[in-house]
């Protein structure tokens, strides 16, 4: 850690021992370098370039027999690094992505925030070594709407937005190096300040107490309690970097991806084969870890990627199914007419969905024993085989393209507690003629009917609503064919006012 660089010549008389004093404030003008975009820090002197010769340290005293030459002495270790933080490790090589790790230097204080969520998370087996945190952080905010996970992975501080609560051995590497080893940091002594590592109790994570000269772990730290968190980032130069974490979510074993990943860089999906769960089927990756999100699959006959762009650390969960809903999926690959039960769960619809947009013949689907009352974004999305659907009285939400390019999709019956269709739930499906919904519904979205059968060539749309439903932009798109809109008579001067753009195409019934 010692780099070499300006010479400083002391003039005296033979044999008088001279003051050897700090490079800052002997104003000798010497400008600190710089390496690997970190400020280095003044370490001292030496009479070597290299270090290898006699150290002085400043405001010490040298005798001086001969002419002397001393050399400015350098270090990372309490360098500014690029987000203006304190240097506090140099691993020596640029394995993995990263080499440094510096730590956020707020100013006025060090609390970044309690530790209310992370009890809520249970034996997450994240790591203890250096190099885990960035993904032990990723899988703590995933599930926490605050605490101490969650602030580091959505703050931004001296221009970077990667910062991670440290691991145990990265908090005690700062510990030693940095706070023990130079007084550098500001930290207070007496207190405990958070991990990421996750220890083998339930609800319980590990800590440190940044003592000047001691060391102590601290284990069952619950979600009551509240102590001090330091981010930290690491990196290999001046660009940001992010990780991709996965999470077993409710299986059993693990799967790691080390690398840490330049902001917007593409990384390879690992497939699930050292995971298992008792009774179920792995199904690939999401964002979310009740299906939502988006899905990712190392299958080599699947049609949904098995790369990924990393523009934030992200966390894949893993993806489980029945064995029934295998049977199902099986069963949808040829075609058919298929009955879905109140044993669906959102991860089994998903599946469900993509499955359906692979089948090689129509399809037609009846969810009326199912009782999700929320059908994700996209889930049926160009799904060209898909015939006719039946929805269950429990669904209360058509989320946004749910429906959307279904080409084939001539028949929707529509259960009776919808309120919300989404934006473009059902664009683009070109056979469906006519739909009737209920009086539940409260808005519909932007393009949800758009480019539709009943506009394209002529339908009828119902709606029982006596309230007139708050409508999105472009909901029906342009009317090409003969096209009507049945609405409660009672209620057709409150249609005609709140849908005054569709006023020559409202009628009651």
């Amino acid at each position: 850690n010692n780099l070499s660089g300006d010479e400083y010549g002391i003039p005296a008389a033979s044999g008088v021992a001279t003051t050897i004093l700090d490079n800052a404030n002997a104003n000798l003008g010497f400008a600190s370098p710089t390496n690997d975009g970190i400020t280095l820090r003044f370490a001292g002197w030496n009479t070597s370039p290299g270090g290898s010769g006699t150290y002085y340290a400043p405001g010490g005293t040298i005798a001086l027999s001969a002419d002397t030459a001393l050399y400015a002495q350098w270090s990372v270790i309490g360098g500014k690094g690029p987000a203006n933080g304190l240097v506090f490790y140099d691993k020596g090589d640029y394995s993995n992505g990263w080499r440094y790790l510096e730590v956020y230097n707020p100013g006025t204080s060090d609390a970044l925030g309690a530790l209310t969520d992370y009890g809520t998370i249970s034996n997450y087996g994240t790591g203890t070594a250096i190099g885990t945190g960035k993904a032990n952080t990723a899988l703590f905010a995933g599930s926490a709407t605050g605490g101490s996970a969650y602030a580091a992975e959505n703050l931004t501080a001296g221009g970077y937005d990667d910062w991670f609560i440290p691991s145990l051995d990265e908090l005690d590497a700062l510990r030693s190096k940095l706070w023990v080893g130079l007084s550098l940091g500001g930290f207070t002594g007496g207190a405990s300040y958070a991990t990421s590592s996750d220890s083998s109790s339930t609800y319980c994570i590990w800590a440190l107490t940044m003592g000047a000269t001691t060391y102590q772990t601290t284990e069952g730290m619950v979600a009551t309690t509240s102590y001090r968190s330091r981010p930290v980032r690491a990196f290999a130069g001046t660009g940001a970097t992010r990780v991709l974490a996965y999470s077993a979510n409710g299986g059993t074993g693990s799967v790691s991806d080390a690398f840490f990943y330049p902001d917007g860089s593409t990384a390879d999906v690992s497939g699930g084969s050292a995971l298992s769960r008792a009774g179920y089927n792995f199904n690939g990756w999401n964002t979310k870890a009740n299906g939502t999100g988006i899905s990712y699959l190392t299958d080599a006959t699947s049609t949904l990627d098995d790369t990924i762009t990393l523009s934030a650390d992200t966390v894949l969960y893993a993806q489980w199914l029945a064995p029934d809903v295998s049977d199902i999926i099986s069963d949808i690959s040829d075609g058919g007419d298929i009955t879905l039960t109140s044993a669906i769960t959102v991860n089994d619809l998903v599946a469900i969905g993509d499955a359906v947009a692979g089948a090689s013949g129509p399809v037609t689907l009846d969810m009326t024993g199912v009782t999700l009352t929320d059908f994700p974004t996209s889930t049926f999305n160009g799904c060209a085989q898909l015939t006719s659907v039946t929805l269950p009285n429990t669904l209360t939400t058509i989320d946004n393209n749910c429906f959307n390019g279904c080409t084939a999709l001539a028949s929707v019956t529509m259960g009776n507690s919808v309120t919300t269709i989404g934006v473009g739930a059902f664009q683009d499906c070109t056979l469906l003629s006519s739909i009737s919904l209920p009086s539940s519904v409260t808005s519909i979205g932007n393009n949800a009917f758009a480019s539709t059968g009943m506009t394209l060539t002529g339908g009828t749309f119902t709606c029982a609503a006596t309230t007139p439903p708050a409508l999105g932009s472009n909901v029906f798109g342009s009317i090409a064919g003969s096209f009507s809109i049945k609405v409660p008579a009672a209620s057709l001067s409150l249609y005609q006012s709140a849908w005054s753009a569709y006023v020559l195409y409202l009628s009651g019934y």
